[in-house]
């Protein structure tokens, strides 16, 4: 892993003709609780670099999605007020996958059926 302030870059490859990395968050889950303003200021500081790096979205993930953390990425946008990155949580950009995948499927495979033969 590549150490870059408050996150760790854990992979970095390219996906479909997409730039795609992994960046994981130097915390641990805990610590959202005991020291929320830590927590919070580290993904903060992730936001930024991400925004500065031109990354288009940024997958916050499931424990970011709790309210009480962030209120789901809401208040992160709030504070930092990123020019070009989007915030989503952890449901929203599974389900995108989901949704793009099932799309491929249909095109590629199923020929506008729905079902693939």
């Amino acid at each position: 892993p590549l150490v870059c302030g408050p996150y760790l870059e854990m992979d970095s490859f390219e996906y479909d003709g997409m730039r795609t990395g992994v960046w994981l968050s130097r915390l641990f889950g805990w610590q959202f609780i005991s020291m929320p303003r830590r927590a919070e200021s580290n993904v903060e500081a992730s936001l930024r670099a991400a925004d500065a790096a031109g990354v288009k979205v940024l997958g916050l993930g499931a424990l970011n999605k709790a309210e009480f953390v962030n209120s789901s990425g809401a208040r992160l946008v709030e504070r930092v007020h990123p020019r070009f990155t989007r915030v989503v949580h952890g449901n929203t950009l599974t389900a995108e996958a989901v949704v793009q995948s099932v799309l491929s499927v249909v095109k590629n495979e199923g020929r506008g059926t729905g079902y693939a033969h």
